[in-house]
């Protein structure tokens, strides 16, 4: 099993822990995840899922104890990550049939931080690249380094053009359970 894929798991379990406390018998409806601010990011449909609501089509939001997950390159046919971004192309969670939503922690390749993106509905086509961006995790400070790097000529890609949702989290996340914010601090 994948380090990325046990972390989700640990955070799934320690989120199920939390959510009796948070989402109690008592609730009157779906779970619903907030961010730090009290906005509405969407429902819970997994232990580690958001469904968000966007212009009227749902995506899916994956996140890990109280953040989004930035899970994600993004590809560049200019160099030094410049020109049109793109996204491999998608492929939706085995277990979900939202469309994957991904999230950006750190500002950078011409964008600012915390912010969703997705591919566009065009078909998915062998694209040249010649750059690629990505956040580093470092473990040791729990924080994101933004990375871009210059590839091999003649490298491409199955991708999509990325096209930005406009939707702001700051995290930490919570779920209530009550149809109101609940207190992340």
């Amino acid at each position: 099993m994948s380090n990325f894929k046990s972390a989700l798991l640990a955070g799934v379990t320690a989120l199920s822990l939390a959510i009796p406390t948070i989402g109690s018998a008592h609730a009157a409806g779906p779970l619903e995840v907030y961010d730090s601010h009290g906005t509405l990011v969407g429902q819970l449909v997994a232990g580690d899922e958001v469904a968000v609501s966007y212009r009227g089509n749902f995506y899916s939001l994956l996140f890990y104890k109280s953040n989004p997950v930035p899970n994600f390159t993004f590809y560049f046919a200019g160099s030094n990550c410049t020109g049109q971004r793109y996204l491999q192309s998608q492929i939706p969670n085995e277990l979900s049939l939202l469309q994957p939503a991904l999230y950006q922690a750190v500002a950078g390749a011409g964008s600012n931080a915390r912010t969703v993106w997705t591919t566009d509905s065009s078909t998915p086509a062998m694209t040249p690249i010649n750059s690629e961006w990505y956040e580093n995790f470092n473990a040791g400070n729990d924080q994101y380094t933004p990375v871009c790097e210059n590839l091999t000529a003649g490298t491409a890609a199955l991708a999509q053009p990325a096209i930005q949702l406009q939707i702001n989290i700051v995290p930490p996340l919570c779920v209530s359970g009550n149809g109101r914010p609940c207190n992340t601090q």
